[in-house]
């Protein structure tokens, strides 16, 4: 399984998180276990934490090593086979016309193919190549996968403080209008609204906690920390390029699909180029030296000869060309305008996603506040009711939540963006 298909499959497991589902009770790990979790020395920046995940992921571990094993299958296809040798030591113990001497024989023999002229070194060094693209794209989507497990981490920390001070603000609601209930000013049930609405507030503070436990321990893992992050807050990010910019930055980088798409199809074609040689029986020349029982040396040539009575590589042949297939249609889609047109509907979905975050977090969330405010005033006047508070701040609680993870949702667009052009934006 690709690192690209497991890593989406996080940013979008993530999303859910803002939305304070309730989780089992076996799934939440016990305050004392919280506590005694050991916290990194340092607040990561995205920087720093991609540094020290370079140095220490078991992930950049299992890259290399994929790598290493692509490099060993090159080396594989283009070696030769082993020779073969074979030797006999025979006696007699009769007279044969007075020579009694043993008779030797030794057969030195070289197995050979048609494709080992040339085409299995075409199909290593295409190898070689795809394996480095390979290599280099993986440790993109590494660093991709751990920026989204950072602002990941991010956005839950500020939804968390969020949550701390909605639910301060809640409680400071509670002991008010206690007050005015005791005077008879209120009813009971304004009390319980706002009771209900702090613990309601304080039960999706710990569903947070919860989840950013889980999701520290996913970047623990993936960075190979042996210790629970902490990020720092990332709200800001450059703007997108033009479509253009990212045009030329896809063409000119060897990590895109298309460059990636280009090597595969190349290696396809010369994999079936082998099996078709490979169908012809494998071959063996070798020479012969024989001493016989009359005192005699001699030297000569050999050859064997499979003969391709069952087996003319029809599996390997039928493989090949199935790759093959694949391999064109993809390149032909990308060639055809797909390529561009990708890029250019991630764009514009990663602006707009950007945008909307934006507006939210800058127009949406702050006119909540200020509706919230004037509510207060005019409960404070006596001129509002509770319902009116009480609705007013779960409106704002519920926005500023909501900007964060459309932020979130726009990070996650850039990411495939930034994936598909082989460069991050």
């Amino acid at each position: 399984m690709s690192l690209t298909s497991s890593f989406l499959r996080v940013g979008l497991a993530l999303l859910p998180l803002f939305g304070m589902a309730v989780l089992e009770a076996k799934a939440a790990p016990s305050k004392r276990q919280i506590i005694d979790a050991v916290p990194c020395s340092q607040r990561f920046s995205l920087d720093s934490l991609r540094a020290s995940a370079l140095h220490s992921s078991p992930i950049v571990a299992e890259i290399d090593s994929t790598f290493a094993g692509e490099l060993a299958r090159a080396f594989d296809t283009e070696v030769l086979a082993n020779p073969e040798l074979a030797a006999d030591h025979t006696w007699t113990s009769n007279t044969v016309q007075g020579a009694q001497d043993p008779q030797v024989q030794v057969v030195l023999l070289q197995p050979l193919r048609l494709s080992n002229f040339g085409a299995r070194e075409r199909v290593a060094s295409l190898i070689r190549k795809t394996g480095d693209n390979q290599k280099g794209r993986q440790l993109l989507e590494f660093m991709q996968k751990l920026a989204l497990q950072f602002y990941s981490l991010s956005v839950m920390q500020r939804t968390h403080q969020v949550l701390v001070k909605a639910e301060a603000r809640a409680a400071e609601k509670v002991t008010l209008i206690r007050e005015g209930v005791e005077k008879g000013l209120l009813s009971q049930g304004d009390e319980k609204l706002f009771e209900g609405e702090r613990y309601r507030l304080q039960s999706q503070k710990l569903g947070v906690e919860v989840s950013m436990r889980v999701l520290q321990g996913e970047l623990s893992r993936t960075a190979g920390l042996a210790c629970y992050p902490t990020v720092q807050d990332q709200a800001k990010v450059a703007p997108l390029p033009a479509a253009t910019i990212l045009l030329e930055k896809a063409r000119a980088s060897q990590f895109n699909e298309n460059t990636r798409a280009d090597l595969l199809l190349s290696l396809a074609q010369e994999q079936t180029r082998l099996a078709d040689l490979d169908a012809f029986p494998q071959f063996s020349p070798g020479i012969i030296y024989q001493h016989t029982n009359d005192g005699g040396d001699f030297l000569g040539a050999a050859l064997t000869l499979q003969l391709p009575a069952w087996n003319r590589n029809q599996g390997g042949r039928g493989q090949s060309q199935g790759e093959r297939v694949a391999a064109l249609r993809k390149q032909e889609f990308l060639k055809n305008g797909g390529f561009e047109t990708q890029i250019r509907i991630l764009r514009a979905a990663s602006a707009t996603s950007l945008e909307r975050a934006e507006i939210f977090s800058a127009k949406a969330v702050p006119a909540f506040e200020v509706a919230l405010g004037s509510q207060e005033q005019l409960y404070a006047a006596g001129k509002g009711s509770v319902i009116q508070v009480w609705q007013t701040l779960r409106s704002y609680n519920d926005a500023q939540v909501e900007g964060l993870a459309l932020w979130l949702e726009a990070m996650t667009n850039r990411i495939q963006l930034s994936l598909l052009i082989g460069e991050e934006v």
